[in-house]
């Protein structure tokens, strides 16, 4: 079986947020230095395939999280760290206890305070740290917040303790997103409906994975992964029944239509955005590395501390370069400064020989075009082993492919390398690849990710402008009232825009992510937009009047007229209404339109049935 790395560059470029940047030091995510057999083992899932179409796929390079700073300048300024020995360090009576409250930069703390060497690594959407601690001791770290919104590195919350599970920590984090209550699913709409791609590009890479194994762990199926064990034994109604080769033969049986449908789609999405975890692959993948980690990269026994410092050209710019500090910290010398104009905020360590390590920078020039830039280090010396232009790599036992991506001509072709005798060697191999590699999705998963817009206003020329820069068409249109308007884009992801009494139609919709405040400023006026309220009471007690239609907008006639059927428990396979009508505290979705419709006169009273017939027809009217 072959083992390969697989990492797709994603530039992001986008920056919609408010809040300016400055100079920023890096933080990232941990790994600890395994055997091929423990990492296999540790990525692979109780269930590695529901659908026989998960392969392998383009790795998502995730973004790192950053420290402020100011200018070029810093490398000479920047105060001397007490730097860890290159050698190993006895560990004798140097473990640590750790409370549940703390958080990765308290813990970096304890570590240095007792010298300790450790090395940590990010997962691919950067929501997760894994620290090896040269003690033994796993920990395991998680952010909350998505993309550029989740906290700092050293904010992250303790979640695990080798296999101790910290709930304080993990409901700290997830207390928003999941529900906490110990007798409810954390994700029950999973099997109530059919969960949309956009939904799904929204989450990141533990809690899809957290989605996907509650559609097993509701039918019993037994966790062996420390973590899911953890998370799903805080919920009274597990009990696991079935071992995991058990429980394959038995679920087609066990599962619901929607469960089976929503099992499907989260490992697709997996598979675009290369979360591997549920995958059945035969690669590793290469690892961003968190700032401090100390790392062997020459497998000569003893291991040097790496640190990196991101370069800004500006507030509001993109990471211009990036400089690396490899073993003593030494200010104002270096042993990397990368070349890329615009660089992914990380670094990253993988093996191209399967017996060293090489660091890669990655990111584009001045013009747009990719470039990779791979490094070795021997014998305390760092030099550029080469420069790829690629925007992604894909790493085998015997060799690795550079993917060069045509933006003008929408051509992908990849280019076969070997790394051999520490130089990288072109074997003139090249193939053409085909539009079915998730690309689109990868980058609009970055994307929305990325913005900003539940505390800061987003409108629609600065999504355009950041569709333009990654390269994703689209097409947008206006409705008949003219207050909303609707971006659709190639791969099926749609942005939803309305007036809210400013200057520009201002970003409300996400995929599938509804913003709260950009929702409220559309209906603070004229609508009770609290949870527990209808918006349209007066719907279901009288008959609406004439001029009460005729100042109704098209959204506002849409969103009265489905809110009769909602309050009957009609689902919405439209994502807007889905999100209009699940913020409010009264909506139990129950029926699907066939038997939605069909019941239609024994659920609606009669002011319902002649308002429907009103508001269809006003709506006509607008659209005529």
């Amino acid at each position: 079986m072959s083992r390969k790395f697989s990492f797709s560059v994603i530039l992001s470029t986008i920056c919609l947020m408010s809040a300016s940047c400055t100079v920023q030091t890096v933080e990232t995510t941990a790994v600890s230095v395994q055997t091929e057999e423990e990492t296999a083992d540790e990525e692979t899932s109780e269930i590695s395939k529901v659908s026989e179409s998960s392969q392998p796929s383009e790795l998502a390079l995730n973004e790192a999280s950053t420290a402020d700073d100011t200018g070029e300048e810093m490398l000479d300024s920047i105060d001397e760290a007490n730097p860890l020995p290159s050698q190993e360090l006895s560990v004798e009576e140097h473990r640590l206890e750790f409370a549940p409250e703390y958080m990765f930069g308290e813990i970096q703390t304890l570590m240095s305070e007792r010298g300790l060497q450790w090395e940590a690594y990010y997962n691919v959407s950067g929501d997760r740290v894994d620290m090896y601690c040269e003690d033994g001791t796993k920990l395991m770290f998680l952010a909350s917040g998505k993309g550029f919104n989740r906290v700092p590195l050293k904010e992250m919350a303790l979640i695990m303790e080798n296999n101790q599970f910290y709930q304080q920590g993990f409901q700290s984090v997830y207390q928003v997103d999941l529900e906490q209550s110990a007798d409810l699913d954390y994700y029950p709409q999973t099997a109530e409906y059919y969960v949309t791609e956009s939904e799904l590009m929204a989450m990141n890479q533990t809690a899809l994975r957290i989605a996907l194994h509650e559609i097993y762990a509701r039918h019993g199926m037994q966790m062996t992964d420390p973590f899911l064990k953890a998370v799903f034994s805080q919920k009274t109604w597990y009990i696991a029944r079935y071992e995991a080769d058990d429980f394959i033969n038995k679920q087609e049986s066990l599962l619901n239509k929607y469960e089976k449908e929503n099992v499907n789609s989260i490992l697709a999405v997996q598979k675009k955005r290369n979360f591997t975890d549920d995958l059945e692959v035969d690669y590793s993948i290469p690892r961003s590395i968190v700032d401090g980690s100390c790392i062997d990269l020459d497998e000569n026994g003893s291991r040097d501390k790496i640190e990196y410092t991101l370069l800004y050209a500006g507030p509001n710019a993109a990471a211009k370069s990036c400089v690396v500090y490899i073993g003593v910290f030494t200010p104002g010398k270096y042993a990397i400064k990368g070349e890329i104009e615009e660089m992914i905020p990380a670094i990253y360590t993988a093996s191209l020989d399967g017996k060293t390590k090489q660091l890669i920078l990655c990111g584009k020039m001045g013009d747009g075009k990719q470039r990779t830039e791979i490094y070795v280090y021997q014998n305390g010396e760092t030099r550029l082993a080469g420069v790829l232009a690629a925007d992604n790599l894909e790493i085998m036992s015997d060799c690795f492919w550079a993917y060069q991506y045509d933006e003008q001509q929408l051509k992908k072709t990849r280019v076969k390398y070997i790394f051999q005798n520490g130089v990288i060697v072109e074997t003139g191999i090249a193939e053409a690849v085909g539009d079915d590699d998730g690309n689109d999705s990868i980058k609009m998963g970055t994307l929305i990710d990325s913005l900003d817009f539940e505390d800061s206003r987003v409108v629609y020329t600065e999504v355009v402008e950041a569709l333009e820069r990654a390269g994703v068409r689209w097409e947008s249109e206006p409705n008949s009232s003219g207050e909303r308007l609707d971006l659709r884009c190639d791969n099926g992801t749609e942005f939803v825009f309305m007036e809210t009494g400013l200057d520009e139609k201002e970003l409300i919709m996400t995929g599938s992510r509804l913003s709260e405040k950009g929702f409220v400023r559309v209906f603070k006026h004229e609508r009770d937009a609290s949870p527990k309220a209808y918006y349209y009471p007066q719907t279901s007690i009288r008959l609406l009047a004439a001029d009460e239609l005729n100042k109704m907008t098209q959204t506002e006639l849409s969103i009265a007229r489905n809110e009769i059927y909602a309050r009957h428990g009609r689902r919405f396979e439209n994502s807007f209404l889905h999100a209009v009508f699940s913020r409010k505290t009264w909506y139990k979705p129950k029926y699907e339109d066939t038997e939605f419709f069909g019941m239609v006169d024994q659920l609606f009273n009669t002011y319902e049935k002649e308002n429907i017939k009103l508001l269809v027809a006003a709506e006509k009217e607008l659209r005529d």
